[in-house]
């Protein structure tokens, strides 16, 4: 780390006297070579290290200077020149602060801790640069690396990719063509055509084992059963021609008209005719079966006639023969009359089917008509209701901003009103006689802060020797400071500028008294001191305020808690009296 920068020092001649020779800045960690120039602890050491392999020479000697020759082991800390930099008065330079002190004060704790200074953004990848006191409200709700959790599936993640794994999340909501919002890993179970609950899921028609093997929206089969009415009765009347049969024959008649009726198989080409079309069909397939068994009778009548004749058989052989045929046709006359009342009574069960869906198909067109209204209405609806939310949300989109400014607005009075009753409080606590009488409340708390170094000491109220004299103020380190820290109460005094220090007499030398007060047996804790002429702490303001002076071993912490005398309900009060003895009254 390099030095500290000239414009933070109150004085620049001082800091032009501390400069190093490498970074130009003033020293951090001073050391010096036996040459006798001084540079920061870590700007030497970078230079010896980045001249690896080479002569090191001091940066301010000649170079052939032989004592300019630079050797790590031989610097060594100057202890001096730390002591007199770390004591010097400095102001913080950010851009709308107002913190002064000692330089050991700002590198130590503010230098890392103004909260107006401007840094980036802790988050790798972000970038931004801020205000410290920015930065944890940045951190929480604008820094696009800050880690989120994915509400969903619960995941880590950094904001700015929030969106993208929103589109991939398993566990995310998607809508379905349905309507439906279902989880993006449950979608394929959603969609099944058997078990899943979709409305407009892939699935098959219902005649799919009669032959039709359209795929169709689960929705849709109201609508696809209502077109294909005449395919679905085609289907259906081929399918019922192939279940009926012939009845047995009980001889080789019965097994010709068989073969005869394969015929009747042809009923499919004929499902959309009418009833009395296939009755017509029916006659002329009986027909033909009775010539056929004409022609059989014949055939066998005439060849009985010919054994007869040819073996003079007895005259009841042609009888039996002659029963035998008319057996045979009657039997014939049977089947005909059973296949005739079969296909009769399919014939009306597929009217009936027809008729059953032409109804159907009829209160769907129905329903459909109303729906698409509906539709119509629902859609009309719709584009209303989102130019209304467009209104709105324009509407809203207004009030915020006026409520944001009127925040603001809010906010800004808010500290003026704060700062105004800062300065009454401060107008009512202010002395105009020498004596300081400091209330200090909640000291526990103040304590800890003093402890954890959040904030280690602060100011009294200002009080005066007179109306027009002496500008002056108290300072408390609750942990100690310096030689106390940690083990006493350190208490100083601070002289500050006011608006009639060029009437006065300088530099400042009036006794100062501090007192802790005993808030029960009155056995308070008394300390005093006379101003040293040579200390620039007594010496006429060149800034808001001297450098504090006082006692750094006030009280120890150890009396302070062993007794509870000097702290009641919380409170400690410290009284400071300067003796204004010898001054004159402006």
């Amino acid at each position: 780390m390099a030095g500290f920068p000239k414009e933070i020092f109150q004085e620049p001649s001082f800091a032009e006297r501390f400069l190093c020779y490498i970074c130009l800045m003033v020293y951090r960690d001073a050391v010096q070579n036996p040459c006798g120039h001084r540079y920061c602890d870590s700007c030497i050491k970078e230079k010896i290290r980045r001249e690896s392999g080479a002569e090191h020479r001091c940066p301010a000697c000649p170079e052939n200077s032989a004592e300019g020759i630079l050797n790590e082991e031989e610097i060594y800390p100057d202890f001096v020149a730390r002591k007199e930099i770390k004591n010097a008065p400095v102001k913080c330079i950010n851009e709308g602060c107002t913190w002064t002190g000692k330089l050991q004060e700002y590198s130590q704790d503010h230098e890392t801790s103004c909260p107006v200074e401007r840094i980036k953004c802790l988050k790798s990848g972000c970038g931004k640069t801020l205000r410290r006191a920015d930065l944890a409200h940045h951190l929480e709700k604008e820094c696009p690396m800050r880690v989120i959790e994915c509400r969903y599936c619960k995941k880590q993640l950094p904001y700015k990719e929030a969106k993208k794994h929103t589109t991939e999340c398993p566990d995310a909501p998607v809508t379905c063509g349905c309507g439906k919002r279902v989880a993006r890993s449950q979608m394929e179970k959603h969609l099944h055509p058997e078990t899943g609950d979709c409305a407009k899921r892939k699935i098959n028609c219902i005649f799919s084992p009669l032959g039709c093997n359209v795929k169709l929206v689960a929705g849709g089969l109201e609508d696809h059963m209502s077109k294909s009415l005449v395919d679905h009765g085609r289907r259906i009347v081929d399918t019922i021609s192939s279940l009926v049969s012939v009845s047995k024959g009980k001889d080789s008649g019965a097994q010709r008209l068989d073969n005869e009726t394969e015929g009747l198989s042809q009923v499919k080409k004929y499902s959309a005719l009418s009833e009395a079309e296939l009755e017509d069909l029916a006659d002329l397939l009986k027909e033909h079966m009775v010539v056929k068994a004409d022609d059989a009778t014949e055939s066998k009548m005439r060849k009985a006639n010919a054994g007869c004749a040819d073996a003079k058989a007895p005259q009841n052989e042609i009888t039996r023969i002659n029963k035998d045929v008319k057996k045979v046709k009657a039997d014939l006359d049977r089947a005909i009359a059973k296949l005739e009342r079969e296909v009769g009574k399919k014939i009306e069960d597929i009217s009936a089917m027809i008729a059953v869906l032409d109804h159907r198909t009829e209160t769907f067109q129905q329903v459909l008509a109303v729906l698409s209204n509906e539709l119509e209405a629902v859609h009309a609806k719709t584009m209303a209701l989102e130019k209304q939310n467009a209104y709105l949300k324009e509407f809203t989109e207004k009030q915020e901003k006026r409520l944001h400014s009127q925040d603001q607005m809010l906010t800004l009075k808010n500290i003026a009103l704060a700062e105004q009753e800062l300065r009454i409080q401060a107008l009512e606590a202010v002395s105009y006689d020498g004596v300081l009488l400091w209330r200090i409340s909640e000291y526990k708390r103040r304590r800890q802060d003093a402890v954890s170094g959040k904030t280690t000491s602060f100011y009294s109220p200002v009080f005066y020797t007179s109306r027009h004299g002496y500008k002056m103020s108290a300072r408390i380190y609750l942990n100690g400071d310096g030689m106390g820290k940690h083990s006493h109460l350190s208490l100083f005094f601070v002289v500050m500028r006011g608006r009639h220090d060029a009437l006065l007499p300088w530099p400042f030398q009036q006794k100062v008294t501090f007192m802790l007060l005993d808030q029960n047996n009155r056995d308070h804790i008394v300390d005093a001191f006379r101003p040293d002429p040579s200390s620039s702490s007594f010496r006429k303001p060149n800034s808001d305020m001297n450098i504090a002076s006082g006692c750094p071993l006030f009280v120890t912490q150890e009396l302070l808690n062993a007794s509870d005398n000097y702290v009641k309900d919380d409170t400690m009060f410290i009284k400071v009296i300067v003796d204004t003895t010898g001054l004159e009254k402006l």
